[in-house]
């Protein structure tokens, strides 16, 4: 099609990603995968001045369900968002003349400044997201696909953008690229049970899928839910193996599954009189049914560890004189999964063991990938006062939950470093 230039050529649209969901089952009290899909605004040039849009998108209520919307990034940019934003979310709403499909109304404006009411900031340009979706599916079928089209309409008819005087932008509406959900087919997949952790919450969830990080003395509550073509089978017997990190067996537990075909079993990680160190690592729990006369497994690792391990404390010299600033570097890693909060405490004493020097740095950590540790490096500064005594100085680096007047604990082995303080 032929499209008379805007703007000297300058085009810009709307793109909304598609997704595809199936053939696993993904609907249900367990099953139910939620989605997001975004909506992308292409190719914005300055020369518009765009300070909001209002689209429509359509959806089909009866095979997906809006979750949630939440704004995407591209408003957010403190390059142009200096006082704010507002958004108007509207959903479901009905078929309108302009717009012939159940649809969400969506839009966003950057606020003026607040005192003078003028677009006093740099024009919002480029690419970006402008607002996530998410949607839940409602059904699915042995033998049918469902396909749900994402369309973009105007809020009103010509009306995509407006700029800082309420004048309509054009959008290119030959270069819209709408989306769409397809749900495929249930696959019989017959016999089947899955593991996974309720807490702590690591997942573990699918056929053989790892879990993430346990912390030392944790308490254990898992899983196993038993299914014939992904429906729920009752009061068959569970069996649950664990093994640690040296292949030994600590325990067989079992239940029954329930009407909801799930069994449930809790244990605690062990702490022997020795220390968990030996015992730290890659640990598997296997599970296993007879479902008509055949057996049926999965299993899920995990690592069993500290939150954190500390590599190396590095000062950035060996001596300081009194009244010097001394620079602590500190190297450390976790497995975590999920992001934690954390204290990282550096204490410094004299050689008198008289504490000097004490720095707390609050730091979220998580993130990792399984069987990988996500590194960091801290550096903090420390004042080395007059009152110190010459001689070695010992640095203490350790990792907390809180402090312990608040509740709180050490999740990492306590790492020293040394440096001399000079008598001059």
């Amino acid at each position: 099609v032929e499209v008379e230039p805007i703007l000297g050529g300058v085009y810009h649209w709307f793109e909304v990603a598609s997704v595809t969901l199936g053939p696993e089952l993904v609907v249900g009290d367990q099953y139910t995968k939620e989605f997001d899909i975004t909506i992308d605004i292409r190719d914005l040039h300055f020369k518009w001045k765009m300070v909001g849009f209002n689209i429509r998108l359509c959806y089909d209520p009866e095979i997906l369900e809006v979750v949630s919307v939440t704004e995407g990034p591209f408003m957010q940019d403190p390059t142009w968002n200096w006082y704010g934003t507002y958004q108007i979310v509207y959903y479901p709403e009905p078929p309108t003349p302009w717009c012939p499909h159940t649809h969400l109304l969506l839009a966003d404006m950057i606020l003026p400044n607040p005192s003078t009411g003028e677009w006093d900031q740099p024009e919002p340009i480029g690419d970006g997201t402008v607002f996530i979706i998410r949607f839940k599916p409602l059904v699915q079928s042995w033998t049918d696909t469902y396909v749900v089209n994402f369309t973009v309409y105007p809020a009103f008819p010509g009306e995509y953008m407006a700029d800082e005087y309420s004048d309509s932008i054009p959008v290119n509406e030959y270069r819209i690229v709408n989306g769409s959900c397809t749900i495929l087919p249930i696959d019989p997949i017959g016999r089947r049970i899955d593991i996974w952790f309720l807490n702590p919450p690591n997942g573990g969830q699918g056929i053989h899928e790892p879990a993430g990080l346990v912390l030392p003395q944790t308490e254990i509550n898992l899983t196993a839910k038993v299914t014939y073509n992904w429906s729920p089978v009752q009061y068959k017997k569970v069996t649950f193996e664990v093994h640690d990190n040296n292949g030994d067996l600590w325990a067989i537990l079992q239940n029954d599954t329930d009407e909801d075909g799930h069994a449930y079993v809790t244990f605690r990680m062990p702490w022997p009189c020795e220390g968990a160190d030996s015992l730290l690592g890659k640990w598997n729990v296997t599970v296993s049914v007879t479902l008509a006369d055949v057996v049926v497994t999965d299993w899920v690792i995990y690592d069993y560890d500290y939150l954190i391990h500390i590599w190396e404390v590095t000062t950035d010299k060996s001596e300081y004189r009194h009244c010097e600033y001394v620079e602590i570097t500190v190297e450390f890693g976790t497995k975590a999964m999920r992001e934690e909060g954390v204290t990282l405490a550096v204490t410094v004493t004299d050689e008198l063991g008289v504490p000097i020097g004490i720095v707390l740095v609050e730091l979220t950590v998580g993130g990792a990938n399984f069987c990988t540790y996500k590194n960091y490096t801290v550096t903090v500064t420390m004042y080395i006062d007059k009152f110190a005594c010459a001689g070695l100085a010992t640095v203490y680096v350790s990792f907390l939950s809180a402090l312990p007047s608040e509740g709180g604990e050490a999740v990492a082995q306590e790492v020293t470093a040394t440096f001399y303080i000079l008598p001059i």
